[in-house]
């Protein structure tokens, strides 16, 4: 007679080993969307906008350095002079929605002491108690987590297709 229990015993044997791979794939998904979810340490943060200052500041040197090489054609502009040309090239981007060349000038005035401020007021601020990793941290964990997550996925794809390639229908998650 047929060992229908063996069978039977098989059937749940597979399906607990899919069920297991699917709470971890749904384990490692949480992970991942709460480590995008959850907000930078404070220090990360302050700390990172100290450091865009020095860049936002190349912007301005660039600007200015464009200005002082086309000073040159004041030659045709009699009205103009020098520090009208500088204020003009400053005040057409204050006027930009988004202050880049402004900012970056502000930026250029005295970096450190502006760095200091930034990440001074950040500081003050009220944060999350729950926050993720730090920037450098958080990169390389999500990369673990999306490896896993796919050797997850074709491990179940793998046990799922060899089922039913054999008659035996396994019930699947729904996937994203």
């Amino acid at each position: 007679m047929f060992d229908f229990l063996g069978l039977k015993k098989g059937i749940a044997d597979i399906q607990k080993q899919v069920s297991s791979l699917q709470e971890k794939i749904e384990l490692f998904k949480r992970e991942r969307d709460d480590l995008l979810a959850l907000p930078l340490p404070q220090e990360d943060v302050a700390n990172a906008l100290a450091e865009s200052v020095d860049e936002l500041a190349d912007g301005f040197v660039e600007k200015l350095q464009n200005v002082v090489f086309n000073v040159h054609r004041l030659d045709r502009h009699p009205n103009l002079s020098a520090a009208s040309t500088l204020q003009m090239a400053t005040r057409e981007n204050f006027s930009k929605a988004d202050l880049g060349v402004g900012l970056a000038f502000l930026c250029c005035m005295d970096p450190d002491k502006l760095k200091t401020a930034i990440h001074q007021n950040v500081m003050r601020l009220n944060w999350p108690e729950k926050v993720g990793p730090p920037r450098a941290e958080r990169a390389a964990r999500l990369t673990e987590i999306n490896n896993e997550i796919t050797t997850l996925e074709t491990e179940e794809q793998a046990i799922l297709k060899t089922a039913k390639d054999s008659g035996i229908s396994i019930a699947q998650r729904i996937t994203e």
